[in-house]
């Protein structure tokens, strides 16, 4: 993904992609608030392989931000909620919900994950799946399904 200024062009949108990735110094105010102000990222995790890693994921990224299993913060440092938007949507009662999409062919992978250890921290409406899978069948999910 890209950050563009609404009035950039091809060269410009070039520029700035570099010097967001890449970490360097942009000399037009205009670009470098642009860039500092859009920090968040949308998880997207698909099949079954994607979604047993993204589980992993989750786990390593609540306990960087020090949030538990039910989506609340237990942390011990300022620094962790310092950037926690960027992938969590805060909700009520100080709940921290993950950004993230997840989707299948079939439910299993769906049903175990939210079985989980920190399955109840999606939300509900962001688990996306259908009733027949591919049978681990690269073709038969590509073609058929």
């Amino acid at each position: 993904f890209c950050f563009y200024t609404p009035q950039s062009n091809n060269k410009q949108r070039s520029r700035q992609f570099f010097s967001y990735f890449l970490g360097k110094k942009t000399s037009d105010s205009k670009e470098r608030k642009y860039l500092l102000k859009m920090r968040e990222i949308l998880h997207i995790q698909g099949g079954q392989c994607g979604n047993q890693i993204g589980a992993k994921f989750w786990e390593v990224i609540c306990g960087e931000h020090g949030i538990d299993h039910t989506g609340q913060y237990c942390g011990d440092s300022d620094l962790q909620l310092e950037r926690i938007n960027v992938y969590y949507n805060e909700a009520s009662g100080g709940k921290y919900v993950p950004r993230a999409v997840l989707m299948d062919l079939e439910p299993g992978t769906m049903d175990s994950l939210r079985s989980g250890p920190f399955g109840q921290i999606f939300r509900p409406d962001n688990f996306v799946f259908g009733q027949s899978g591919a049978g681990n069948n690269w073709a038969k999910g590509h073609y058929t399904e």
